[in-house]
């Protein structure tokens, strides 16, 4: 399992990233990451994607975002 972040989860091609791991058996959303101004911050980053809920909160913080991804 590889974990992987996602970088602008909020815009078109974030959404549609998060929508290819939760369909993937080979990876698995550990971060989320949206600009500071983003309406998506505290939000669940698989509702945005309407996907439904990852536990993967949407943050503006790099390091968070970042601190359990593996690529």
């Amino acid at each position: 399992m590889t974990n992987v972040a996602v970088l602008g989860v909020s815009g078109r091609m974030g959404r549609c990233l998060v929508r290819a791991i939760r369909e993937s058996p080979d990876f698995v959303l550990s971060g989320a990451l949206a600009s500071p101004t983003s309406a998506a911050l505290g939000r669940d980053a698989g509702e945005v994607a309407q996907t439904g809920p990852v536990a993967v909160e949407v943050t503006a913080a790099r390091d968070i975002a970042l601190a359990n991804a593996t690529i």
